[in-house]
């Protein structure tokens, strides 16, 4: 006969590392060690065991939680049953009934088990456990991959087509957050909503920092829904896995089905999404995730309460509870689970390389900028700003065209323990001739994919005293890569550090830009040609004498000048320069100025708008991104010309720029760049693969290709000229 010993223990490291290799033993799958996380050191969580002359062979954990019953308008101490597990050796001898009423007999709150086994849920329910609600899935079909699929797809549509007309409520903004609201926010929330929620955990803001903490669980993100004055009326807390959204919980007013719904049509930001998933148990949030297209799986978990005093002779309270996967300790192991492990990506000698997530992407502004400080890196178009509202604003459309993921890289110094690099990446699975291949491009450029602006001056970011140690490591790990690997590498000025890879050099364009500290700004006038003197300086003082009313005017409202400035692109050029995403990006930029001035000029004549520049300046350069004229107002009048001249002048006066940068780019029909005598600029774009073969290969079967089409368009033109 057994004689087990019954205890009720404190959680403890110790007896956490005995429980974790029970369960290994006497699990399929092994639970990692991951339990600590489960109990923070400031609670007072208990778990029953059973010993065999001093050996665990039973264990039953308890995590202690604060529950609200909006009935009684009552908090009260309760506590989730987990982790329960008896040896396989000793089963079956009623050392878990033996446990389950130790538990019981110990905690005198409220006591709660989620994903219980059939023949434990009949246990407890012999022994006054209610065991009458389940937390059910339910799933939204985005893509449908299956006839099944196709058939709930239609299903989920036809019910929202049916719910089109249900009345409107308090008005939201939704926005995808990538952190938790803060705590104020999180706590008025509940307070404003808790009496919608019947009996549950309390979701105040201790709650969630508990459960969805960023260094526990970083792949867990937030969308929030705010009022017009800004409060937070709603929050989806969700986690993408593949192809799928599973929402983990969410803390708001279900009642408001339409506030709800427009809550879950904002993941349509999300590509390549086929499902959304979401438990519940609560029967109004059930119809109103049917309104928004949800349908009843056949998954569900069981779930049981032993109850307290207060609740035992009222079985309506009782049996009306609000759950989701977020309450249940499985799902906290699951998000553990499938938390990103900070593993390095490549080591090579004492330097090492780790990705950055798109979670912290948001939050290394202040490292990242530093270091780009420190850098031979494009203080512009690579400044934090810049590149992070790249990505923001242009990653819906790159994940339309392809499987599209953030692939940020920090590079660690392991001696001295400090990140001497960034390298701002993304990848891409790609097809060609039939063939998958994963492209890396820098982050800023979509070469070949969407239409975005241009970034230029591209190349990694580097602490300087490092630059050649990185750029072996960079070279290493991209030889490491999979042979169907490529890299482009757009609007480069590097050419030395290049021949560490395997390249090809897919295109070259030109740029000028002005030298303005080396000579003045007359020595400049003098050296320019005798037409572009004539048509920037003289006939700018015939501009003054012509007209009645000529004014320059700078720091034009950003709305006000980006209209103008495409009306005339549309003019010139019959589109307008910037489209809608374009002018999100660069509105963004000049509303949030960091590290660079954004100057907005437009010139006026009598009143009507004439000619726009637009420049950033950064870091001792002035940058110009857009230029746009009127070449009907009058062919007499240079305006370009003009207005660049001023630009220019305004540089030379200015004691900290250094130059004046036309950047890459021609105009319509003329060089026209060329003509105001700055110093060429060469930037590359290369191909870069992992093989040196397939470099070859793509580079020599380029030039026979380029050389058959010249061979035929010869033999063509010398066939029609005979």
């Amino acid at each position: 006969m057994i004689k087990e010993k019954y205890a009720v223990e404190r959680i403890s490291p110790k007896i956490l590392q005995e429980a974790i290799e029970l369960f290994n033993k006497n699990q399929s799958v092994k639970r990692y060690n991951i339990k600590q996380f489960q109990f923070p050191a400031n609670e007072y969580s208990i778990a029953v065991t059973a010993r065999l002359n001093g050996k665990l062979i039973g264990f039953n954990a308890t995590m202690n939680r604060v529950l609200y019953c909006a009935a009684l308008n009552k908090t009260s101490n309760g506590v989730w049953s987990c982790d329960f597990m008896v040896s396989k050796q000793y089963q079956g001898h009623g050392i878990g009934k033996n446990i389950k009423k130790t538990l019981k007999s110990t905690i005198s709150g409220q006591i709660l088990s989620l994903g219980i086994s059939d023949k434990a849920l009949k246990l407890l329910s012999k022994n006054g456990w209610n065991t009458d609600i389940s937390l059910v899935n339910y799933r939204k079909i985005i893509t449908p991959r299956s006839t099944k699929g196709v058939a709930a797809y239609i299903v989920g549509k036809l019910i929202e087509c049916s719910k089109l007309f249900i009345n409107q409520s308090t008005p939201l903004l939704y926005f995808k957050f990538e952190s938790m609201p803060l705590e104020s926010e999180i706590d008025n929330l509940w307070e404003r909503v808790k009496n919608l929620y019947s009996n549950t955990v309390i979701r105040n803001a201790s709650y969630y920092q508990y459960r969805f903490d960023a260094k526990l669980a970083s792949n867990v993100e937030f969308l929030v829904g705010r009022g017009v004055d800004g409060e937070v009326l709603s929050i989806y807390v969700f986690k993408q896995q593949g192809q799928i959204i599973e929402i983990l919980d969410y803390l708001g007013d279900f009642t408001q089905k339409n506030n709800f719904v427009k809550g879950i049509s904002s993941f349509s930001i999300y590509q390549n999404i086929d499902s959304i998933n979401m438990n519940a148990s609560h029967p109004v949030i059930i119809k109103s995730m049917i309104y928004s297209g949800f349908i009843k799986t056949k998954s569900f978990s069981s779930f049981a309460a032993l109850n307290s005093n207060d609740l035992s002779n009222n079985h309506s309270l009782n049996n009306e509870w609000f759950l989701t996967s977020s309450d249940s300790d499985g799902e906290l192991i699951k998000t553990i689970k499938d938390k990103p492990i900070d593993e390095p990506l490549f080591i090579h000698n004492n330097l090492t390389f780790y990705t950055i997530s798109e979670n912290e992407f948001s939050s290394i502004e202040i490292l990242w900028n530093e270091l780009l400080s420190t850098s031979e890196a494009n203080h512009l178009f690579l400044n934090f700003q810049w590149v992070y509202n790249w990505w923001r604003i242009w990653k819906k459309d790159l994940a339309k065209k392809a499987v599209c993921k953030l692939f940020l890289i920090k590079i660690i110094d392991s001696q001295d323990n400090k990140v001497i690099g960034i390298i701002p990446l993304y990848k891409l699975l790609k097809k060609k001739f039939g063939m998958q291949y994963v492209e890396y491009q820098f982050l800023g450029n979509a070469v070949d994919t969407i239409p975005t602006v241009r970034s230029e001056y591209i190349k990694p970011i580097f602490l300087k005293n490092y630059t050649s140690a990185c750029y072996k490591a960079f070279s290493a790990y991209i030889r490491s890569l999979p042979i169907k690997t490529k890299l482009l590498w757009p609007d480069s000025i590097t050419t030395h550090y290049i021949n560490l890879f395997p390249h090809r050099i897919k295109k070259i364009d030109k740029g000028y830009k002005v030298n303005t500290y080396e000579s003045d700004y007359h020595q400049y006038i003098k050296s320019l040609g005798k037409n572009t003197k004539l048509k920037g300086i003289s006939r700018l003082k015939k501009m003054d004498s012509t007209y009645k009313l000529v004014e320059w005017k700078r720091d034009i409202p950003v709305n006000e000048f980006f209209d103008e400035l495409n009306k005339l692109h549309q003019l010139r050029w019959k589109k307008p320069c910037f489209d809608k995403k374009a002018l999100l990006f660069h509105k963004a930029l000049n509303q949030n100025e960091n590290g660079f001035e954004c100057d907005r000029e437009i010139l006026y004549i009598d009143k009507k708008v004439i000619s726009a520049n637009y420049n950033i300046y950064s870091n001792g350069t002035v940058y110009n991104i857009q230029s746009s004229f009127d070449q009907y107002f009058n062919k007499a009048f240079s305006f370009g010309t003009m207005h660049f001249l001023k630009c220019i002048k305004r540089a030379f006066a200015h004691q900290s720029v250094n130059h004046y940068d036309f950047l890459a780019g021609l105009g319509m029909n003329t060089d026209y760049k060329k003509r105001f005598k700055g110093s060429t600029v060469h930037f590359y774009t290369y191909e870069v693969y992992s093989h040196s073969f397939i470099a070859n290969l793509v580079k020599y079967s380029v030039c026979i290709i380029t050389f058959l089409r010249r061979l035929k368009d010869k033999i063509c033109k010398n066939k029609i000229s005979s």
